[in-house]
């Protein structure tokens, strides 16, 4: 049996996993944002996260957990915006 060191561990490594990928994701993100004011279109994009909801809703593949996967999203795409909307990011 795995004992709750080496669990916590492994969720240790993920952790910084994730921190990689949504490092990654905000330097994406405040490229977007140059591209946005280039063209002058507005930081929201409804639809766009509803084509991201809908495309994480279809690959969870437990429904029960669905709910806290569009929560951490909907953190995420909140994130986002405030990245964009602030004149201090690159």
């Amino acid at each position: 049996m795995t004992s709750l060191n080496e669990l916590r561990q492994l969720i240790d490594q993920i952790d910084q996993e994730i921190l990689k990928l949504f490092i990654k994701r905000i330097d994406l993100v405040k490229a977007i944002k140059h591209i946005k004011i280039e063209e002058k279109r507005p930081i929201l994009d409804s639809n766009r996260e509803s084509e991201i909801l809908d495309k994480l809703k279809n690959i969870t593949q437990d429904d029960a957990l669905f709910p806290y996967v569009r929560h951490l999203f909907m953190t995420i795409m909140a994130i986002s915006k405030e990245v964009q909307a602030c004149s201090d990011t690159d």
